[in-house]
C-alpha cells in the first residue's frame, strides 16, 4: 500500500536560504499579557540559566518574580544589554 507524503512547506514549515526545512515560529505571546505577567520564577537572583522558569519558557521576569533587582532576564536588563551590544558593534566598523 502506497502512503502519500505531505509537503512540509504547506504544513507549518519553510525553507531557508540554505535549503533547510525549518518550522515556522511566531512572535505572538504564548498566553495573553495578563497571564504572562502572573507567571513568576522562584529564583534567588540573576536568572541567567535555564533553571529560571521564566527564561526556560522564553519569558522575561516580571515584578512578581522573586529574583529581585539583580535579575539578568528582566526587560530593563535585556534592553540595556542590547543597546550596549549595538554601541559596541559601531566601534568595530
Amino acid at each position: 500500500m502506497w502512503q502519500q507524503q505531505f509537503d512540509p512547506l504547506k504544513h507549518g514549515y519553510h525553507q531557508d536560504e540554505k535549503g533547510h526545512i525549518l518550522p515556522i515560529t511566531t512572535k505572538v505571546l504564548p498566553a495573553p499579557q495578563a497571564i504572562v505577567e502572573l507567571v513568576r520564577c522562584q529564583c534567588k537572583a540573576y536568572c541567567s540559566t535555564q533553571r529560571c522558569s521564566c527564561r526556560r519558557n522564553y519569558l522575561t521576569c516580571t515584578d512578581l518574580c522573586l529574583c529581585g533587582t539583580d535579575c539578568e532576564n528582566d526587560a530593563d536588563y535585556i534592553v540595556g544589554y542590547e543597546t550596549q551590544d549595538s554601541d559596541d558593534s559601531d566601534d568595530e566598523l
